[in-house]
């Protein structure tokens, strides 16, 4: 399942958070990706930043493990079982949250 974007992609990762500045960059140029704003505690602004920093990686990962496991069975005419298919809707609809309109 590889994502098409349209006319406009993502910062490429890796993605890096700097906790003191709260902003997310991209590692190899350190462009700015992402501000964030406080949370309602400190730790829960740390964990939001570290997870936007995470996006690309986790983004990649999840459409690798999709092309190599579900997409291969469902090509071979492996069926899926109820929670195989509702993880593979559930990963698939999660990946489509990145995919700009």
């Amino acid at each position: 399942m590889t994502l098409n974007f349209k006319s406009s992609a993502p910062t490429p990762g890796p993605w890096v958070f700097d906790p003191v500045e709260r902003v997310v960059f991209d590692a190899p140029v350190k462009l700015g990706v992402a501000l964030v704003q406080e949370s309602t505690t400190p730790e829960e602004t740390l964990a939001n930043g570290f997870l936007i920093a995470a996006a690309p990686d986790l983004l990649d990962a999840l459409d690798y493990l999709l092309a190599e496991t579900v997409d291969i069975d469902l090509a071979q005419g492996i069926e899926l079982n109820k929670h195989e298919r509702e993880a593979y809707e559930r990963a698939i609809a999660a990946m489509a949250k990145a995919e700009p309109i």
